[in-house]
């Protein structure tokens, strides 16, 4: 699929916190089919992921950087410091669209509570912005450097402009009991932003309300990407750079079971949906989020494998197949005309002989 006329192919990884892992898993789909991808987005945790997509050379690199930060993710030593608040906990809850696993108004638990419970904190240090960004920076910082993005794959993620952490929040809650939706949220090309605002663009699709700052970018502060639309599910699933940015197939890789994120809008586009084939859920819902340990990381890893393979090598054997057909067709075609034109030389010797 490397000819002049292939599609365009663009891979959106959407966010869902510590089952980001299932990412991981469905690139090394992607890199064992040879499926080229031309431009990536990503919200939240698709982000994190999206932005080692964009600044590897190829898939193979791309998974095997993945396969090492998630491994790291899920050591011991990483869950033994989370009772300090650590960078990588850090990383992911702000990554992770933690709300829709969150019946905050049902149960009148706090977010904070909630994570506390998880991870054995006290409460009063998760009381606003206390989630220390300083190793977050410096992971992305190495993982992402400016020049990497220059010369890589168009890279767009998911932001949404902030009114400030509280009323961030409330609007979600409020989406979650549909008396109102949130707004869009807007998609940055990482490529068309300074170096300094790359940098704070990662960080504001990783800054989950109340635990971390919004992030300025240009004159506009941002926070996670995945609250816009709460209703349609559109900043958590973000396919619209990439059809504005003229793939005619997308590729969108869902980290639930049942994504209500409505495809019939992108009429002109193929669009090829990934999704868990069986459940998802580990345990509970929080822990799924915000949990991370190396049974749960390796099983969302297999589990995004299985479920890629399967409907990718189907899709895509149909498409080479047709490929090789079209290119068969036309090297006939090249074939009769060129018969065609020795016929008519033959001819015309034939009459100057007479």
């Amino acid at each position: 699929m490397s000819t002049e006329s292939s599609p365009r192919i663009g891979l959106a990884l959407t966010g869902g916190g510590a089952k980001g892992a299932y990412h991981v898993g469905a690139l090394k789909a992607l890199a064992e089919l040879d499926v080229p991808v031309h431009a990536v987005s990503g919200a939240s945790i698709g982000a994190l992921n999206g932005a080692i997509v964009a600044t590897s050379p190829d898939l193979d690199q791309a998974h095997h950087n993945l396969f090492n930060i998630w491994r790291e993710l899920g050591s011991d030593k990483v869950i033994a410091l989370s009772n300090k608040a650590p960078a990588f906990l850090a990383m992911l809850v702000g990554m992770g669209t933690a709300f829709r696993a969150i019946p905050m108004l049902s149960t009148g638990v706090t977010l904070a509570t909630k994570i506390a419970d998880v991870f054995d904190l006290d409460v009063p240090r998760l009381n606003g912005q206390v989630l220390d960004e300083t190793h977050l920076v410096r992971l992305l910082e190495a993982c992402t450097q400016p020049e990497l993005f220059r010369n890589g794959l168009p890279f767009y993620v998911s932001v949404y402009e902030s009114g400030g952490g509280v009323d961030d929040l409330l609007g979600v809650l409020l989406s979650v009991v549909r008396l109102s939706n949130t707004r869009e949220s807007d998609f940055l090309h990482i490529q068309s932003l300074s170096d300094a605002d790359m940098q704070e663009a990662l960080l504001a699709s990783a800054a989950l309300p109340v635990l971390f700052r919004a992030r300025q970018v240009g004159n506009a502060y941002y926070t996670d990407g995945g609250q816009g639309d709460w209703y349609g599910v559109g900043g958590n699933t973000p396919v619209k750079p990439l059809v504005d940015a003229g793939c005619d197939i997308v590729i969108v890789v869902h980290l639930c079971d049942g994504s209500i994120w409505d495809r019939s809008q992108y009429k002109n586009v193929n669009v090829i949906e990934i999704r868990p084939r069986t459940s998802i859920a580990r345990g509970h819902a929080v822990a799924d989020i915000l949990g991370f340990d190396h049974q749960r990381i390796d099983s969302w890893m297999t589990q995004g494998y299985d479920d890629s393979i399967n409907i990718l090598k189907r899709v895509f054997d149909t498409i080479r197949t047709v490929n090789r057909m079209e290119s068969s067709r036309s090297r006939l075609q090249g074939s009769l005309d060129q018969g065609s034109e020795s016929d008519r030389l033959l001819a015309d010797a034939m009459k100057r002989i007479r």
